[in-house]
């Protein structure tokens, strides 16, 4: 293996291992939502946020890249945006995705720090 193969291993393996730190920190945060429900899905499982009651919102996330958490975690809701139009996520509702965020207002700017 030539020197060049090395280092794009090295480089692959520090962007998973930074993906998967910024994954770790967005689902803590995500933990504190309390109004509506958010169901995510990303390639290492899937995971629901918020307490379902009668008539609560609901929104599912599916994140297809990894990616996406260094975007959100870094850059907020405009790192979101952008990782939204590159396709790295989507929604199946995103009006009511927006809605369940205003109303964890906290928990939204929570990534904007």
């Amino acid at each position: 293996m030539d020197s060049q193969s090395v280092q794009d291993i090295e480089r692959y393996k520090e962007k998973t291992i930074l993906d998967s730190l910024f994954r770790k920190k967005t689902l803590e945060k995500l933990k504190k939502i309390s109004s509506g429900t958010i169901s995510l899905k990303d390639p290492l499982g899937e995971i629901n946020f918020g307490h379902q009651k009668e008539n609560d919102l609901q929104s599912h996330i599916e994140i297809k890249s990894l990616k996406f958490y260094r975007l959100f975690a870094l850059r907020g809701a405009l790192g979101a945006s952008e990782a939204f139009v590159k396709g790295f996520w989507q929604s199946s509702d995103l009006v009511k995705l927006v809605r369940i965020l205003v109303l964890n207002e906290k928990v939204l700017l929570s990534f904007e720090k």
